[in-house]
């Protein structure tokens, strides 16, 4: 079956998913490690309400091993660099958004990259 542009339903012959790579995050990954820790007693289902990669994703990512090592790198920062990743302030960013599959949420800079306004030229 083709599709209206002719070209046949699925990836192009000989090219599937990008394969995992443990060694690397995505900017989406990164943020998603950094909610988890800055939320450390809650359930990784409340979490998944407030982060782009699905539920099964985030435990790929929490638990391989550069997922595990920055959990640890990341409970050495100060908890006021966290706290704009507390469930609570996020449910106040997003609050007149529906999630939706895919939907990016609004998240602040990650707490190792500079924000914008903060960088000095």
């Amino acid at each position: 079956m083709r599709n209206k542009v002719g070209r046949p339903h699925g990836p192009t012959p000989g090219r599937g998913r990008k394969p995992y790579d443990p060694t690397t995050l995505t900017r989406e990954e990164q943020h998603a490690l950094v909610v988890i820790a800055a939320n450390p007693n809650e359930k990784r289902i409340d979490i998944d309400r407030y982060v782009v990669p699905s539920r099964c994703r985030l435990s790929t990512v929490s638990n391989s091993p550069i997922g595990r090592w920055m959990l640890d790198e990341l409970e050495h920062l100060p908890p006021e660099k966290l706290e704009p990743y507390r469930l609570a302030n996020l449910k106040t960013i997003n609050k007149d958004r529906r999630r939706s599959y895919r939907d990016k949420l609004e998240l602040p800079p990650l707490p190792w990259i500079p924000a914008d306004d903060d960088t000095q030229t």
